[in-house]
C-alpha cells in the first residue's frame, strides 16, 4: 500500500508536509473538535452530525496527505456496490462543508461514475484519479457492522507522493 514508504519517511523525520489543519468548517459542523496528535503532523477531528451520528476525520501522512472519513450509516446487506453508493451519498452531503488539500470532488465523481457503470469494486481497492504530478486515489477501507441497524464506514482520499 502507499503508506509503507510514508511511514518510513515519518520515522526518519523526513516529512514533506507540515502539521495537519482542521478540515471541518464551522458552517455545518458547529460542534466539532480538532486534536493535533503527539507526532505533530497528524490530527483527529470529531463532529456530531445533525442526525446525532459522530463523524471522525483522520488527517495524516508525511510524503502523502491521507484524509479518512469514518462515519455510521444504516446497515446495508452484504453488497459492496451498495456500500460504495452509500459512501458517495454521505460524502456528497458533507463535501461543501470540508476544507481539504485534495480534489475530493473528483474522487466522488469517479466513484459515482464507476458504480453507475457497474465496475467491479472491492474494499481496500485504491482507485486512482488526478494528474500524474499529483496522483490521488480514493479507498473504501472497510464497512463494519455495529448492530442490527447500523454500520461503520471508512473512506480515504489520498494525495501523493508530494
Amino acid at each position: 500500500m502507499l503508506f509503507n514508504q510514508d511511514a518510513q519517511a515519518q520515522q526518519n523525520n523526513d516529512c514533506v508536509r507540515g502539521a495537519a489543519e482542521p478540515t471541518l468548517t464551522n458552517k455545518y459542523f458547529s460542534n466539532h473538535k480538532f486534536t493535533l496528535q503527539s507526532d505533530g503532523l497528524s490530527a483527529i477531528e470529531t463532529a456530531v452530525l445533525p442526525n446525532g451520528s459522530v463523524l471522525k476525520v483522520y488527517n495524516e501522512g508525511c510524503e502523502y496527505v491521507n484524509i479518512t472519513f469514518e462515519f455510521k450509516t444504516k446497515l446495508i446487506p452484504d453488497s459492496i456496490q451498495e456500500n460504495y453508493i452509500e459512501a458517495i451519498r454521505f460524502m456528497e452531503s458533507i463535501y461543501p462543508y470540508i476544507d481539504v488539500p485534495l480534489d475530493v470532488e473528483s474522487g466522488i465523481h469517479l466513484l459515482k461514475h464507476q458504480t453507475e457503470q457497474g465496475t467491479s469494486l472491492s474494499y481496500n481497492q485504491e482507485i486512482p484519479y488526478g494528474i500524474d504530478d499529483f496522483p490521488e486515489c480514493v479507498v473504501l477501507n472497510y464497512v463494519e457492522k455495529i448492530n442490527d441497524t447500523e454500520q461503520l464506514m471508512s473512506l480515504s482520499f489520498i494525495l501523493g507522493p508530494l
